[in-house]
Order: structure tokens, then sequence, then C-alpha cells
């Protein structure tokens, strides 16, 4: 790297997190430092530095961890001896791995908790260590400025992407085909990688189709169709992804979406197909902490066709 280029911005969140991660380390000296994203009630390791029980992709629940004490309020930012701490050494993480000085300032995004800056160390450390205090602070609120522009601009190039593109929209309903639920998809994915978003799928299917184009007419079958796309439409948000996979098929990705969230999104899906006048299964799915939409895409489809199943049967 040349001199000018040692000075340059950084290209990536990523590359940002790693360098702070490397940084503090050097300051502090503890055996680990991560960055974590915090996340409906979850943990979530998004870049790690040094040896230790965690690295990027793992995912605890967050009452289980000093972050979440941290955040709460019940401890300072650096504890070299965390016996010394009520709440920090009565956090669950500490029966299941060593843990005795701990590091941590949060990551604060428009106003709310993102995640935590953290390190630790299986040994206790030098009281010294707590003269480090504003430096873990001002990293932390440095990644805090970096990652709120980073987020900015991918909200910017998500919506470069979800332009109007002929090629990528069904005719019919001007939802996504499945040519442009597959692209979508993959970009989610690999941004739930980079910064730990927890998405929903839904996947849904009209009851009867088959039967209102042979008994009525095709032209009775496609308004079922363009009623259940525009029902989809009035209740996702402008972010989400909503697609005609084909035929009487219709998909949702519902964008960093809570568990909570999910299930209010399939009542308004259900009430909305109800005002609308169609029949309509319904199954979705959340990914998990592998954050593989692939396989949260089967898991919906097969909720979908359990449910359709059990309608029938009704």
């Amino acid at each position: 790297m040349t001199a000018a280029g040692a000075y340059e911005e950084f290209s990536t969140f990523g590359e940002a997190a790693d360098a702070v991660l490397h940084m503090m380390q050097e300051l502090l000296r503890l055996d680990l430092w991560l960055v974590t994203r915090v996340h409906d009630e979850e943990w979530i390791v998004l870049h790690s530095f040094g040896s230790g029980a965690f690295q990027a992709g793992d995912v605890l629940p967050l009452k289980a961890t000093i972050c979440n004490e941290l955040l709460q309020g019940h401890g300072p930012n650096i504890a070299p001896d965390i016996s010394q701490i009520l709440a920090y050494s009565r956090a669950p993480i500490t029966r299941m791995h060593a843990v005795g000085t701990y590091a941590g300032a949060p990551l604060v995004v428009n106003g709310g908790v993102y995640g935590v800056l953290c390190g630790m160390s299986a040994a206790p450390g030098e009281e010294t260590i707590t003269r480090q205090t504003p430096h873990l602070i001002t990293a932390a609120r440095t990644l805090s400025t970096i990652l709120s522009k980073q987020l900015h601009s991918e909200a910017l190039v998500r919506r470069v992407e979800r332009a109007e593109n002929e090629a990528l929209v069904d005719e019919m309903t001007g939802l996504y085909n499945r040519r442009g639920w597959e692209q979508l998809l993959a970009h989610e994915e690999a941004r739930g990688r980079r910064y730990g978003h927890k998405h929903a799928v839904f996947f849904m299917d009209i009851d009867g189709l088959k039967t209102t184009n042979d008994e009525q007419g095709h032209d009775a079958g496609d308004a079922m169709i363009v009623r259940t796309a525009d029902a989809i439409r009035n209740v996702t948000r402008e972010h989400d992804v909503a697609a005609r996979l084909g035929g009487d098929e219709f998909a949702v990705l519902a964008i960093e979406t809570d568990g909570g969230e999910a299930a209010a999104l399939a009542d308004r899906l259900a009430a909305g197909f109800r005002a609308a006048g169609v029949s309509v299964s319904i199954g979705y799915a959340r990914a998990e902490a592998s954050l593989d939409l692939a396989g949260v895409t089967r898991k919906a489809d097969a909720a979908m066709y359990r449910r359709k199943g059990e309608r029938t049967a009704s």
C-alpha cells in the first residue's frame, strides 16, 4: 500500500470494523474483540478478532450476555475484574465461558442500539485498562457513524435495485416475477450477512384458482390473481419484496422483521385476502442464525403447503 493509500477511507463497514478490532486489541490487549448486532433479543457476532469462544456468525440470546447488562446500565464500559461487578459476574454467558475481563460500548444508529463493540479475556486484567474507556467509546461512536452512513447508502442501492425493470416485473400484477424474486433475495441475503439483519419469508397460494378458471373462465381467475396481488401490496412495506412466482403462487420477503412483526404481517395478509374476497393459504418462516434465506424459503413453502392441506381437509 502506498503512503497515500494508507489514509484512504474504508470502502465497507466490514473493513472499518476489522481495523477497529485490531486497534482495540493493541490498546487493551484482551483475548477477543467482537462487533456484534443486537436484534430481536439476539446477540449476533458480525466480526471477530483474536482467540476465544466466539466468531462471526455465532448467535446467543441477548439476555445471556454481559453486553445486555452493559446496555441496561448495570456496569461500566470496562471491567478489569468482572467478579467485582455483580450483574456482569451473574450473566449466564459466564457459566459457559471463562470471562475475567470485559469491555464494551454500544453502537448507536438513528438513536437506537444497533449492536455492541466488545472485548473479553478469560483472566482478570489490570485496573489501569479503565484509562482506555474514552478510546473505546470513541471507537464505538466512529463505527456507529460509518455504519449509519453505509446503511443509508444500502437503502439507496436497494431503491436502485427495485427501480422499474420490465425484466423483473410480472406483467399482470406489477409485483416482481420469479426472476426478480430470486435476484432480490440474493441481494438481501448478502446484506443480512454483512449487517446481521433478520428477515421473514412468506409463501402464499390461491385456493381454488383452477376451479374458478374451469367454472367461470380465465377472466375471473385473472381477477382473483390481481385482487390477491393488490391485497399483498396494500399490507407490505416499500422495502419488502413482493412477488408472483407464477400461476397462483406468491411470495413476500419481509426485510428486517422480528418474530412479532412477522406474525402481525401474517394477520394483515389474512385480513387483506378476506377483504379482497379471495381464499389464500399462507405459510412463513424467519431466518435462523445462519441467515440462509434459501433454507428459510423451503420452510415457508412447506408451512404454506401444510396450511393448504389443512384447509382442504376442513
